[in-house]
């Protein structure tokens, strides 16, 4: 399946698959990503702006918020740290 249009990556902070299997929103992320464009030191920043701007969406078809709940991986993975590790 692919996308309807080009994903524009030097300009997207944030990003999911097509296929999302619930794994939820990724930031993308310098250093982790091929053409990440957020600085780790602005991870938490720039993941606080994507978890409002989906907590106040409204679809402007039904005029409801289809996103009951949001939440950080660390909170899901108790395992997790918070802290974003470049991969190699």
């Amino acid at each position: 399946m692919s996308l309807p249009q080009s994903v524009n990556w030097q300009r997207s902070k944030a990003f999911t698959t097509i296929r999302s299997t619930g794994e939820g929103v990724s930031i993308n992320l310098a250093g982790r990503q091929p053409d990440g464009i957020v600085d780790p030191g602005d991870f938490e920043k720039v993941r606080d702006e994507v978890m409002d701007r989906l907590a106040s969406f409204v679809d402007p078809k039904t005029g409801k918020k289809p996103v009951k709940a949001i939440y950080k991986r660390e909170e899901i993975f108790k395992a997790s740290t918070p802290t974003p590790r470049p991969t190699s």
